[in-house]
């Protein structure tokens, strides 16, 4: 509410001073025709500007009006689903909206935008209080953009919903995937990230430089089709050995009525002698 209130002073100041302007200055007012602000630094005249900033696009109405709507829009859009969240940043997106709001009713109403103010110690383009909101207010806006510097929890805390679930699926899909932490060729990535060490007790990991494809998740092992084992043979039986014969003394061996005698024979009868 109170952004609306300040653009619609900021809107009843412009056109005031505009429509002062077209009463009291005549059109293309020189030397002493004009109105006498700061003596050397500043005057007021009366020119209608057909164009935008600096004279540019002349004649082209309806495209810059229509571009006007739109980036009021878009400014819009962005301060409601707080995608500029600083209270910095919403105090001078809505001044640059106010400005853009003043010259584009102006190009509706007329088809020009009145211009007043004329510097004179150097060559600048004619300008009026819309333009100044654009202008200084822009300016400090993409200043504020470059600058503002805010920890990542604040950050993470203000950003718009559709950023915040895109990050966290983009979280949960790096976990899925291990090569999905690897930055694509375009995406910038830090150099502490880089050379910072994955294991702290590992003195030799702080000196590896560049990307390394971490090591794919094992498969998990299928399990073996089930096979029936196959039944046991039966065991042979044991085969009794047969009992030995016993060893028969040796029969004399037969002989024709004659007597044989073995040497044992003959020495025991030399022996008695």
């Amino acid at each position: 509410m109170l952004y609306a209130i300040v653009v619609v002073l900021i809107l009843i100041a412009d056109q005031a001073v505009k429509f002062y302007t077209t009463k009291n200055i005549l059109l293309n007012a020189v030397g002493a025709d004009c109105v006498k602000l700061i003596d050397g630094v500043v005057h007021m005249t009366n020119v209608h500007n057909y164009g935008a900033a600096f004279g540019i696009f002349q004649n082209a109405r309806w495209p810059l009006t229509i571009l006007s709507a739109v980036f009021v829009v878009a400014i819009i859009v962005l301060i409601s689903r707080e995608i500029i969240h600083t209270r910095i940043g919403r105090w001078l997106a809505v001044l640059v909206v106010a400005g853009a709001l003043g010259n584009c009713i102006d190009r509706l109403l007329y088809g020009y935008v009145v211009d007043m103010f004329e510097v004179e110690f150097f060559n600048f383009a004619v300008f009026n209080v819309a333009d100044i909101f654009i202008t200084v207010c822009g300016i400090l806006f993409c200043i504020h953009l470059l600058v503002h510097n805010e920890p990542e929890a604040v950050r993470e805390a203000n950003e718009p919903e559709f950023i915040r679930r895109r990050r966290e699926a983009k979280a949960a899909a790096a976990k899925d995937d291990p090569y999905a932490a690897i930055p694509k060729r375009g995406e910038h990535r830090s150099l502490e990230d880089e050379l910072a060490p994955e294991d702290p007790d590992d003195l030799f990991s702080e000196w590896s430089f560049g990307d390394e494809i971490p090591a794919p998740k094992p498969e998990p092992a299928s399990e073996p089709e089930y096979e029936p084992s196959p039944e046991p043979e039966p065991e042979p039986e044991p085969v009794e050995a047969p009992a030995e014969e016993p060893e028969l003394p040796e029969e004399p061996e037969e002989t024709d009525g004659e007597e044989t005698y073995s040497l044992d024979d003959i020495l025991s009868e030399f022996g008695d002698l």
